[in-house]
């Protein structure tokens, strides 16, 4: 689903070679597209609580994604919450905290690994639902 966002760009050098891959995810001045990827996020969620894992994914993806993915020219802080004691902070670390990768390798193949896992639970889901029941075997 980034796939829609992100474009690879390889530039041409002056002397006729290609340039270093990098990926774009858009200008980060006029943020239209980004944003309407983002609802069509949130607006994927089936159930309320698909709805909340999405949620969950982009406040934690905002709150760590420009350390891990963003050219250091567009890097913007953080945004900072205020709470009583910083306790949306805490809550969000709590949260998100265990399942942030070390590094954009290891978050790229954590993301593969939940997106299989996922797909193959809808299958299961799927093939459980066309399945007769012990009753409807014996008839």
């Amino acid at each position: 689903m980034v796939e829609d966002l992100r474009t690879d760009v390889t530039k041409t050098r002056k002397d006729g070679s290609r340039g270093r891959l990098r990926i774009d995810y858009g200008d980060h001045r006029d943020p239209q597209a980004a944003i309407a990827w983002l609802w069509k996020f949130l607006d994927g969620a089936k159930t309320a609580s698909e709805l909340y894992g999405r949620a969950l994914v982009v406040i934690a993806a905002e709150q760590h994604a420009s350390r891990l993915v963003v050219s250091t020219s567009q890097r913007t802080p953080a945004a900072r919450w205020s709470s009583h004691k910083g306790y949306a902070e805490k809550a969000l670390r709590k949260l998100a905290g265990p399942h942030l990768p070390a590094s954009l390798t290891k978050l790229e193949r954590s993301v593969k690994r939940a997106h299989a896992a996922y797909e193959q639970a809808q299958a299961d889901a799927r093939t459980s639902d066309n399945k007769p029941s012990e009753t409807e075997r014996s008839a």
